[in-house]
């Protein structure tokens, strides 16, 4: 008997591997458990009489949003109505934003028992995280990410409109893994495999998309920063550094980028490339006006071709939906166009254990028309920019869309 108690027990910690586990918590353990059990990661839960703290990182469905609606549906029977709740969703095990219900609120709110404008005087959201990420930052997370394989298959479209019939288009699909290794840091490797092709016929063959490792940092006063070695699109391999400043609870934003970067491409199983020898390097300001979902943003810099000049972009969000129109004056010219970002489907993914088949999120695409061609305001991507770490984590936006 006494060797049978024994296997339990190790089978309960082995089961839970870094587990929050309570022994006299039982409200606690039932909630690590729910959000576990539907595929939530790096779960941890402080509850006491007053407050329940939760943490988590959502990778099964595809809106932010719908994950915080999913985990307050499941916890909602579990705390009292004297209890407050605070949500901290977490990215690459960083923390993001803290949303704060009062007691008795989140009951209502998962019945559909209060207004939409009743639940935004009742509801707090804040980049502050801080406060209430010191309780929980050091407990050991549940079901951790750290190691496990997530590959996201990437469409990707480009067309060039020349003359009636005579327009080119490419057409590839892209998969790209990523592996958390700690804290922050991502390993990214990306095959770009064509399916049609009318560019350069370098481009008929399969090759390398991103492979860079990045390194994510969130530091104080809401400063984050990225930091990528590797090889980018564009036919780049360097460094570079990302950094933004989050002000008035993310109603103000000031950012920088600089990178240092060299030519690289691959062709026929054999890479060609020049030494680093471009920095390039911009500013931007943005400013996001809640009601709407609405962003302008102003952008100046030194760019690919060594073209200097400035970038006007304004956008709207409606869900998860993205529509822009953008403008750019640089030594090369000017050109004006717009942009969308769409979801892809399913809404929710399988749960996995160690590695994840899925489509990517959304589809982004952006057009753009100056009369003639030129190479003006040309950036590379790292795919670690911190502008698509975290837009549909804004405190406004989650207010927004939270529950409609």
């Amino acid at each position: 008997m006494l060797i049978m108690r024994i296997i339990f027990v190790l089978s309960l910690f082995s089961s839970c591997k870094t587990s929050y586990c309570f022994s006299d918590n039982k409200p606690a353990d039932k909630i690590v458990s729910l959000l576990c059990s539907e595929g939530f990661e790096n779960v941890a839960v402080v509850l006491d009489r007053d407050e329940a703290i939760v943490t988590y990182e959502n990778r099964i469905y595809r809106w932010d949003i719908r994950a915080l609606q999913e985990i307050i549906r499941l916890i909602a029977p579990v705390l009292s109505s004297k209890t407050s709740l605070i949500l901290i969703p977490q990215k690459r095990m960083i923390p993001l934003a803290a949303i704060l219900i009062p007691a008795g609120k989140f009951n209502s709110i998962s019945q559909g028992e209060i207004s939409r404008e009743s639940y935004k005087q009742a509801t707090k959201v804040s980049l502050d995280v801080e406060p209430y990420w010191s309780r929980v930052k050091n407990i050991p997370k549940a079901n951790p990410s750290k190691d496990k394989i997530d590959i996201a298959i990437h469409p990707q479209f480009k067309i060039v409109f020349v003359d009636f019939g005579e327009d080119y288009t490419q057409t590839n699909l892209a998969p790209l893994a990523q592996v958390q290794l700690v804290k922050g840091l991502i390993l990214n490797c990306q095959w770009i495999i064509p399916i049609q092709n009318d560019f350069r016929k370098q481009e008929d063959f399969p090759r390398p998309g991103l492979l860079t490792l990045n390194q994510t940092l969130r530091l104080p006063i809401n400063i984050f920063t990225s930091v990528t070695m590797g090889y980018f699109s564009r036919n780049r391999f360097g460094y570079d550094l990302d950094i933004m400043k989050y002000m008035f609870n993310g109603k103000l934003a000031l950012g920088g980028n600089i990178g240092h970067t060299g030519y690289a491409e691959y062709y026929r199983r054999t890479w060609y490339y020049h030494h680093i020898d471009l920095l390039n390097y911009n500013f931007s300001l943005q400013y996001r006006y809640a009601p709407w979902d609405f962003t302008m943003k102003a952008t100046y810099g030194k760019y690919l071709y060594r073209d200097y000049g400035w970038r006007w972009d304004i956008y709207r969000r409606f869900g998860e939906v993205e529509i822009g129109f953008f403008h750019q004056q640089t030594d090369l010219g000017r050109l004006g166009g717009f942009n969308f970002r769409i979801p892809l489907i399913p809404r929710k993914y399988y749960k996995f254990k160690y590695v994840s088949i899925k489509p990517a999120k959304d589809f982004p695409w952006e057009y753009y028309y100056n009369g003639k061609y030129n190479d003006g305001g040309k950036r590379y991507n790292t795919g670690n920019r911190i502008d698509e770490f975290m837009p549909m984590i804004n405190p406004d936006y989650i207010k927004n869309n939270l529950f409609e």
